[in-house]
């Protein structure tokens, strides 16, 4: 009993709780431990176990808690440290020495709406930022700091990881916001083709967005003559009418495929590629005949014109010999079947319900049913006229109060032999795949 010793009073409690011990706050750690000896639930080696398991419950709680306090900690010293680099880039823009000359100071960034990275245009905002700068007469070596003080914080972030020299160059910082957020010239194609009309907005601020796309698109790709500009809205409404397989075929190069020549010569490629693929596959190779079921092929692939010749050739015979029964000698039948041989007993037909199902599990015949509260895998064997059970399902049936009734079937073995063998019938009702099916359990416990 030394490892109680060695546990904390907090560790005890818990430990007692688990017992099946009343606890209180005021409880001593000897009290505690003896309260855990004369527990009835008390086994030396349990208790020290489960000690050791509150213990790393503890440990590990007290670790998650630590790494969290921690995790928070340094996102909360990161937002310190950029609110104060952002401070100190405002004070030095602000505090700077002039030429001399007093100016008015404006405060244009009042002006500025922040950036929208969902709904705005990095590169008109910048246009925007830097007429507004431009208006405000700030000097050009403090715009890379406003600028900062507008944008997201992630995208602050962004320009905060790379060196002091590029984060206070407005014309590198502006090269770095284009490359990473400006919108692709298909970008401008989508948002022209698809933009609709706001309910708040009026016609010209519709017609202004619209003026906007279609410029940011024709830019994106260079175009600056009139006869560019015709070769691409031909080429526009080509792709309009592709089909989706055409166009995810060449969807790496879709959006550079601008020039009428270039563009059809692909898709005509394509469809002779494709042609041709497709009259191989549906012409039959000579000489692929099933020749084992000639009849059969027949039956579901007709010839839609039959060829006939002048001089056909008479059909040739194979010479087969007549069956006959081995036992008897009477033709037409073999031993197993011939009536003389092998009479067949007289026997009531079963009128029998076919359904169907479909294991989504396994594409094997192993299917999972259940039949009352038992679980199983059973094997589905299409060719059986009957659903069978053996003796483990038979007495499990029968001890939960499936009322099974005793009678005789006839087996007829391969050799053509027959047996009678003892069986038990009952209606039950098995899930297959979630659908209930009723059927006549067949139930053959000896054999």
């Amino acid at each position: 009993m030394a490892f109680l010793g060695k546990a904390r009073k907090e560790d005890l409690i818990i430990l007692a709780r688990e017992l099946g011990e009343e606890v209180t706050p005021d409880l001593k750690i000897i009290d505690l431990r003896n309260l855990i000896v004369a527990s009835t639930n008390y086994e030396m080696e349990f208790v020290k176990e489960l000690l050791n398991t509150v213990i790393s419950q503890r440990t590990e709680e007290a670790e998650q808690r630590k790494l969290e306090l921690e995790i928070e900690e340094r996102r909360k010293r990161e937002e310190r440290e950029f609110e104060l680099e952002k401070l100190k880039l405002q004070n030095e823009s602000f505090n700077s020495a002039g030429n001399g000359s007093s100016r008015p100071k404006i405060d244009f960034l009042s002006m500025i709406p922040k950036f929208d990275q969902v709904n705005n245009d990095i590169s008109l905002y910048l246009i925007l930022f830097e007429r507004q700068a431009q208006a405000a007469d700030v000097p050009k070596e403090f715009w890379a700091s406003h600028l900062l003080s507008l944008l997201p914080y992630e995208i602050a972030q962004l320009v905060a990881r790379e060196d002091v020299g590029i984060s206070r160059d407005f014309e590198k910082v502006k090269s770095l916001l284009l490359k990473r957020y400006k919108l692709t010239a298909e970008k401008f194609r989508q948002l022209f083709s698809r933009h609709c009309k706001s309910p708040t907005a009026t016609w010209k601020d519709f017609a202004y967005e619209v003026r906007n796309y279609f410029h940011g698109w024709i830019s994106g790709l260079d175009i600056s003559t009139f006869d560019q500009l015709k070769e691409l809205i031909i080429v526009d409404q080509i792709k309009r009418r592709v089909p989706p397989e055409v166009r995810e075929h060449y969807i790496d190069e879709w959006s550079q495929l601008n020039n009428v020549e270039k563009l059809t010569s692909k898709l005509d490629d394509f469809d002779a590629v494709r042609t041709k693929r497709d009259f191989h596959t549906s012409t039959p190779r000579k000489g692929a005949e099933n020749r084992a079921y000639p009849t059969l092929k027949q039956k579901r692939y007709p010839e839609q014109s039959p060829k006939f010749s002048e001089n056909p050739k008479p059909e040739k015979k194979e010479n087969r010999s007549t069956l006959t029964c081995y036992g008897c000698g009477k033709p037409g039948y073999i031993k197993a079947k011939c009536p003389s041989c092998t009479p067949r007993e007289k026997s009531s037909s079963n009128s029998i319900t076919l359904y169907t199902c479909h294991a989504s599990v396994s594409p094997t015949a192993l299917l999972d049913i259940r039949i009352g509260d038992i679980h199983g895998r059973v094997c589905a064997d299409t060719g059986a006229t009957r659903s069978i059970a053996g003796e483990l399902m038979f007495n499990s049936l029968r001890e939960r109060g499936v009322d099974f009734q005793k009678m005789e079937v006839t087996m007829v073995l391969a050799d053509g032999s027959q047996t009678n063998m003892e069986a038990y019938t009952a209606p039950v009702s098995i899930d297959i795949e979630g659908r209930t099916v009723p059927i006549e359990m067949l139930a053959l416990p000896k054999a």
